[in-house]
C-alpha cells in the first residue's frame, strides 16, 4: 500500500478487519509515495481498534484513537453483548466476550510477512483526547484493544518517527516483529495489556531528542489502580542500540511506569555502552508489584538491582529480518 498523502493513514476500526498474507519471498510493504524507505514522518502508519479490554474505556466510547480525526473509538463500550452487563466488573464484562472455548470472539484481521515504513506524521495536531498520552503522532502499528482472535506474526517496522508498535490495552499475542531506526521507543503498551510478544528483535536508537527506550511499558497513565493491570510478556528479545547521542538519564532499555507488571525472558541487549554508559532501567515503585525478569545478558548499568534482577544470562540470538532496510538516517 502507497500513502500519496502525509496525513494519510490505514484505520481499521472496530468492527473491521484487515487480512494482509504476505510471503517470505513477497512481504506486503505500507510506505509512503516516494518508496525509498528512508524518511520517517511521510505518512501516517497501520492502526488496528477491536473489542478488547482496555482499562480506560470499560463502560463507554470515552476514548479516541490519538492523533487522527475524532470519532475513531477504541474499547468495548458499544459492542453488543446478549447478557445485561449492568453493574458488572471489566473483568466480567470480558468474560461474556469470549466464546466457549475461551478465545475472544471478536478478530481484527490477521497480518503476516508486512512491512510498515517511512510513518508517524502527526495528523491531529489539536486533539482534544488528553486520555491518549497526549501525543499526536502516529505509530508504526498501532493495536488498540485487539484481542487474541486476532493473528500478527512477521512484522517489520521501521523508520517510524514515533514508536514502532504500541498496544493500548487488548490481550492480542504478537511474534516475530523486527523494530528498527524508529523515532520513539520501540515497544509501548498502556492501558491495561496484557498480551504477549514472542522473539523481538530491536535496532533502538536516540533520534529527535527524545527519551527513547526499547521498552516503555504503562498500566494507565490516568489511574495507576486501574485493572486490569498491564501484565504482557516478551519472550525472546535481542535489542543492539545504535545510538550516538545517548544520555545516561534518559535512554534506559526498559521503563517501567507506573501499573505495569510484566514478564521478561531471554533477552539479549548489546550496544549500551557506546560513548556512554545508558541505564538498564528506570522503574516507578507505583502499583508495579511483579515485575519478573527471567534470563537476560545485559551491558546497560543496572539502576536499581533489587527491582531489576535477572536470574541469568540468556544466549537468545539475532535472527535477519525478511525484508532489508536501509541503514538508519
Amino acid at each position: 500500500m502507497i500513502a500519496t498523502a502525509n496525513n494519510a493513514a490505514l484505520v481499521i476500526a472496530r468492527g473491521a478487519k484487515l487480512n494482509a498474507a504476505g510471503t517470505l519471498a513477497n512481504p506486503i510493504v505500507f510506505s509512503s509515495e516516494d518508496e525509498n524507505f528512508t524518511g520517517e514522518g511521510e505518512w501516517g502508519g497501520v492502526i488496528l481498534s477491536g473489542y478488547g479490554v482496555a482499562n480506560e474505556c470499560t463502560s463507554s466510547d470515552s476514548c479516541l484513537m490519538e492523533g487522527i480525526s475524532s470519532n475513531y473509538y477504541f474499547g468495548f463500550g458499544d459492542e453488543p453483548v446478549d447478557e445485561d452487563t449492568t453493574g458488572l466488573t471489566a473483568e466480567e464484562i470480558l468474560a461474556l466476550k469470549v466464546d466457549q472455548q475461551g478465545n475472544a470472539k471478536y478478530s481484527s484481521g490477521s497480518l503476516s510477512y508486512v512491512v510498515i515504513t517511512e510513518g508517524g506524521t502527526e495528523i491531529n495536531v489539536n486533539d482534544p483526547d488528553a486520555v491518549a498520552n497526549g501525543g499526536d503522532e502516529i505509530n508504526g502499528l498501532t493495536l488498540y484493544g485487539v484481542t487474541s482472535a486476532t493473528t500478527i506474526n512477521n512484522i517489520h517496522v521501521n523508520e517510524n518517527y514515533d514508536d514502532g508498535i504500541e498496544f493500548f490495552g487488548g490481550d492480542v499475542a504478537v511474534s516475530d516483529i523486527w523494530l528498527t531506526c524508529n523515532g520513539d521507543d520501540s515497544v509501548d503498551w498502556d492501558y491495561g495489556f496484557h498480551g504477549s510478544i514472542t522473539r523481538v528483535y530491536i535496532e533502538q536508537g536516540d533520534k529527535n531528542g527524545a527519551e527513547d527506550h526499547a521498552f516503555e511499558l504503562a498500566g494507565n497513565p490516568n489511574n495507576y489502580a486501574a485493572t486490569p493491570l498491564a501484565t504482557a510478556s516478551v519472550e525472546g528479545a535481542y535489542v543492539e542500540f545504535k545510538g550516538d547521542n545517548a544520555d545516561a538519564d534518559t535512554d534506559f532499555l526498559f521503563n517501567l511506569k507506573e501499573g505495569t507488571d510484566g514478564y521478561f525472558n531471554n533477552i539479549v541487549v548489546t550496544g549500551y555502552t557506546t560513548g556512554t554508559t545508558q541505564d538498564c532501567d528506570t522503574i516507578s515503585s507505583t502499583n508495579i508489584t511483579s515485575a519478573d525478569f527471567g534470563a537476560m545478558t545485559v551491558d546497560c548499568s543496572v539502576v536499581d538491582p533489587t527491582t531489576f534482577s535477572p536470574s541469568g544470562s540468556s544466549s537468545f540470538a539475532k535472527v535477519a529480518s525478511f525484508w532489508t532496510a536501509p541503514a538508519c538516517n
